[in-house]
């Protein structure tokens, strides 16, 4: 679900250098990605003579799209005595927090939230229940599987594990755990594809055509509990615990919808969330270390990001690489927005990110090399990245343009040999980081 440091005051005389930044992943971004991760890359090449042609070292820092909070600056800064509060203010300007009531929160847990010929389920713990659309509930056994498919004239059917009929549902159908359990989803689910992923709240089915989504309706606070540890890990420090959990609440209160059947996906498109636990020969297991969240999620019950009366969506990234940025520099069109604005990113570069600042030798292409990667080629034939008309036949130097107030490249200009410059610039600057 970044940012850089300081970037070079000068561009050094045997070559130029270049700041770009890719996209982070965590809706954390407007456009479904992804993780979708921000890092800046810095370009350099040799003005050689002899050279046959130039040849360009692509370096950088950060990890993300680089607005708001940056993850590993909240551990830095958590680790130099800041309070969450404090923490939250800085990255979100003009900022204070605000307490929104208890919600539920609709995640599709088929990643890329697509329609399934069946779905199968079990309680481990206590009875399995199942009601419709009118709330009538039917009670089912423990420690059996049932399989849930489409039927005629919208309805879920309920199936036992030897293929026998238990009841018809008019969809959509809840299914739960009696007692606050944790029904087990036993088909692929998730960000990760696991099977047998437990589920807390209701598991809600949707009939489409022959095929039925599954959505899992998750009270707020457990859906924070369960998001966190995925987003950051439980053993940092508290205080940034505490920061994770009231952007990832802020994120979904913000994405609830009043239409339609789901809110958030299960992955970075929105936020990462693979349930409550795993169960493995009837035993129910909650993930890893994921305890370590209750505590903090419990401190900041309710709390959330607020600019005036607005809730804002906390897009959040791993890592900033020394400064964040404004919105409207990492996505053209975006309106700019004080909560928006870059900002210094000051303990991030002791925090021990891996990606505050990239190996100089990471990415190294000739000029054939980098518009061959510019070229790249999909499954279909078509052009991942860039078609022929929009580079150079020819690269022989590439120069920046605009920056943000971060360093980021803003727009970029591949110089050709024939005269034939492209410009990149927009959108078409995410194209060039992915195809890197």
């Amino acid at each position: 679900m970044s940012a850089r440091d300081a970037l070079p005051a000068r561009v050094p005389e045997s070559g130029c250098h270049i700041v770009a930044w890719p996209r982070h992943s965590m809706r954390r971004s407007r456009t479904p990605a992804l993780a979708l991760t921000v890092f800046a890359l810095l370009l350099a090449f040799p003005a050689l003579a002899h050279a046959a042609e130039p040849t360009f070292t692509f370096t950088g820092r950060g990890w993300g799209h680089g607005i708001g909070m940056s993850q590993y600056g909240s551990k830095g800064y958590a680790e130099h005595g800041w309070t969450y509060d404090r923490i939250l203010k800085r990255y979100y300007q003009g900022t204070t927090l605000g307490t929104v009531p208890g919600k539920k929160v609709r995640v599709a847990i088929q990643k890329d939230n697509i329609a399934q010929p069946s779905w199968r389920m079990r309680a481990n713990s206590s009875l399995l229940k199942v009601k419709n659309r009118y709330g009538r509930e039917l009670e089912m056994g423990t420690d059996t599987v049932y399989t849930f498919t489409a039927g005629p004239g919208g309805v879920v059917i309920v199936k036992d594990q030897a293929s026998r009929v238990v009841t018809s549902v008019l969809a959509p159908a809840a299914v739960w755990e009696r007692g606050g359990g944790q029904p087990e989803v036993l088909d692929a689910s998730g960000p990760l594809d696991w099977t047998s992923v437990c589920y807390k709240g209701e598991m809600w089915l949707v009939v489409s055509g022959s095929n039925l989504y599954a959505y899992n309706h998750v009270p707020m606070e457990t859906y924070v509990t369960c998001v966190g540890p995925r987003e950051m890990p439980a053993s940092w420090h508290a205080e940034a615990l505490k920061v994770q959990a009231v952007a990832a609440r802020s994120y979904a209160y913000v994405s609830l919808r009043s239409t339609g059947d789901y809110d958030v996906y299960c992955t970075t498109r929105s936020q990462v969330y693979n349930g409550w636990g795993r169960a493995s020969g009837g035993t129910m297991t909650r993930h890893s270390s994921d305890y370590l969240y209750d505590a903090p999620v419990a401190a900041t019950a309710n709390k959330v990001v607020t600019y005036g009366t607005t809730v804002v969506q906390t897009f959040f990234t791993s890592t900033s690489g020394g400064h964040t940025e404004n919105i409207e520099n990492v996505w053209p069109g975006a309106t700019p927005r004080p909560y928006y604005t870059g900002v210094a990113d000051e303990y991030e570069s002791v925090s021990g990110s891996p990606y505050h600042v990239w190996p100089e030798d990471d990415l190294a292409f000739t000029a054939s090399g980098l518009r061959s990667e510019l070229l790249e080629q999909n499954s279909t034939g078509g052009y991942k990245y860039f078609t022929p008309d929009q580079v150079p036949a020819s690269i022989v130097e590439v120069r920046v343009t605009q920056r943000g107030v971060s360093g980021r490249v803003k727009q970029i200009v591949l110089e050709g040999a024939a005269g034939d410059d492209k410009t990149i610039e927009g959108g078409k600057i995410a194209s060039f980081k992915s195809a890197l």
